[in-house]
């Protein structure tokens, strides 16, 4: 790592010193493929009004036929070959974002470097891709489609906003009140919606949810598993094993628990409350009744899964007659086999010959650890031996006939519990389609009464929304901050403002509640974009105003009359007079877009 951070300091002079965004992707101009799509995807990134140059490093082969499609595709302006560079690692430090755009599946050769010098990395969905990204680095795993490579790109642009407002901590501190794994994936993946019908459905499911929770208490998620696996292998007519149908059994159990909350919650006093045909009728309804009606507990499925089943280790013995019957004659067997072996244990010439006065069993069979020297003594057939080879483990010839009987009652109790799962499996597969309705059910619940369990943490409400871009949220709390008052001169208190707005935005437009007093109100923005704190970037060795500034002409080039732009201390670090002209430069531009702006600055001109 250190000797590639040294050979990154090399000057170059070829790679534009501009301020759109820059790309990088590095691949041999003899395999076409790693950059047949390169133009594609450069031209939807153009139509998405986004300003970039891509550059490429090959080596080996021609670079026509990658620039005959560059001109094909009308982005010669944006895409630039580079040539056949010795050196890339300064390259991929000058860039912004390293793509591996390209349909190989072998190991990009320059994916680890983009990694060690800090770059976000585009990766698409080869078998590989996943192993690619080590924990922790900044990237993504997009499509193999061109179309939705670019908006892969997009969208990690785009992102920055998220971490700078800390919009993912949110989403992580979400999760954790998710109790399946699907509702916690929809947790973690949940990003702010743009549809003000959408986004007022999401804030009532997550505010009926709420009320539920104060009038029914708790509600638990735990034991609804993926069982979509499980009911693909019964639509083929396969067998569930044991731990599958208790899988099934206990999302069941989940689904009868989420019916019992849903009766108390909606008004009565308490989950074992009974509730006529004729009480139900007239429960209040609110935008959850629909999702608890779906559920059906399959009483009778689950109640015969456990009837058969104790564990994961063990079938009940009234799973059926035939079962109880084998295992009946079996207990019969073992009694006989263990007299006639307790009695050759008892005989006090034989027990000289043991090593230990015990019973074992070794393959299935009973056995008798005997002394090696001793072998000829004990008539049998010798299963197994000690490590050390002192001790023999023989079966007595006196019980092989009772062992070859007890052994063919192993196989038919095998047998049987292969029947008895296979009825079960049938059963089972009776209710697949219902088994599919409530796995989906409670997963949506799971994740919405997670956003509910994460409100009342914080104290959260729904805001009302509207499509004027009118903020105003009544007494706003950061919801990752104590609550205290920040006050006085340079103690982050502006940026804290700023961040709140920005994030309680997000937070709102993904259907979470926000820290804040009731008739709060917040806009919709397609876009939020956020220049906030120490941009300086030691890597590209930027100055903290050039590296604003980079980020501020990104802005420039999105911004729509439908964007929340936030700036703190916006042009600050350069000359007072300099700076505060370009600052009105840019918020009379903004003005002019339509854009909502939000801005925290030290200079009088502007205040």
């Amino acid at each position: 790592a250190d000797y590639l951070r040294k050979r990154a300091d090399e000057s170059i002079t070829d790679m534009e010193n501009n301020e759109c965004i820059k790309l990088l992707s590095i691949g041999r101009f003899s395999e076409q493929k790693n950059f047949d799509n390169v133009p594609e995807i450069c031209k939807f990134i153009k139509e998405a009004n986004i300003e970039i140059r891509w550059y490429l490093i090959g080596y080996g082969g021609e670079e026509n036929l990658i620039r005959n499609k560059i001109k094909e595709y009308g982005v010669e302006d944006n895409v630039k070959i580079l040539g056949k560079k010795i050196n890339p690692y300064p390259y991929i430090k000058q860039c912004d974002i390293y793509v591996q755009p390209s349909r190989y599946e072998g190991k990009a050769v320059t994916v680890r470097e983009a990694q060690i010098l800090c770059k976000p990395i585009i990766i698409t969905d080869f078998t590989t891709a996943a192993s690619q990204l080590e924990d922790g680095v900044d990237g993504i795993i997009v499509p193999m489609n061109n179309k939705e490579c670019a908006q892969g790109i997009i969208n990690l642009m785009n992102e920055k906003v998220l971490k700078t407002l800390e919009y993912n901590k949110i989403i992580a501190r979400l999760a954790e009140h998710a109790s399946s794994e699907d509702a916690k994936k929809r947790c973690l993946s949940l990003t702010p919606g743009t549809d003000i019908n959408e986004i007022n459905l999401l804030q009532l499911q997550t505010k009926d949810a709420l009320n539920r929770l104060f009038k029914g208490g708790r509600i638990s998620f735990s034991g609804v598993h993926d069982i979509r696996d499980s009911l693909k292998r019964l639509e083929i007519g396969a067998s569930l094993s044991i731990t599958e149908l208790l899988r099934v059994c206990s999302l069941l159990e989940a689904a009868k628990r989420a019916k019992a909350f849903s009766r108390a919650s909606i008004g009565h006093t308490g989950p074992d409350c009974p509730v006529s045909a004729d009480e139900t009728d007239e429960l209040p309804v609110d935008s959850l009744t629909g999702f608890f009606d779906q559920i059906e507990p399959l009483t009778p499925l689950c109640d015969e899964i456990r009837r058969c089943i104790l564990s994961e280790d063990e079938i009940a013995d009234d799973a059926s007659s035939t079962l109880r019957s084998i295992r009946k004659s079996m207990r019969g067997m073992n009694d006989k086999i263990r007299a006639q072996m307790n009695s050759m244990i008892n005989n006090t010439t034989t027990r000289s010959y043991l090593q230990d006065a015990v019973i074992t069993m070794r393959d299935g069979r009973y056995c008798l650890p005997v002394k090696a020297e001793a072998k000829s003594q004990v008539p049998g057939m010798v299963h197994d031996q000690s490590s050390s080879g002192s001790t023999l483990f023989i079966e007595p010839l006196a019980v092989v006939n009772l062992n070859n009987e007890y052994k063919a009652l192993l196989m038919k109790e095998k047998e049987e519990i292969e029947v008895i799962l296979a009825n079960l499996s049938n059963l089972t597969a009776g209710y697949s389609m219902q088994l599919h309705t409530d796995y989906n059910i409670l997963t949506e619940l799971d994740f919405i009464f997670a956003k509910a369990a994460f409100a009342q943490t914080y104290n959260g409400v729904a805001p009302t929304f509207n499509t004027d871009g009118r903020i105003n949220i009544k007494k706003g709390r950061h919801p990752l901050l104590d609550a205290k008052k920040v006050t006085g001169p340079n103690t982050g208190g502006k940026t804290v403002s700023l961040k709140t707005v920005g994030l309680l935005t997000l937070m709102g437009q993904a259907g979470l509640h926000i820290p804040a007093s009731e008739r709060s109100e917040l806009g919709i923005f397609e876009e939020v974009f956020a220049d906030i704190g120490d941009e300086q970037s030691i890597e590209q060795s930027l100055s903290t105003f050039s590296s604003h500034m980079t980020n501020i002409t990104r802005i420039l080039s999105q911004v729509n009359d439908r964007s929340l732009v936030l700036f703190d201390e916006l042009c600050a670090g350069t000359d007072p007079t300099e700076g505060a002209a370009l600052a009105i430069s840019i918020l009379s531009k903004l003005k002019l877009y339509g854009a909502r702006v939000m801005a925290t600055t030290h200079y009088s001109e502007l205040k």
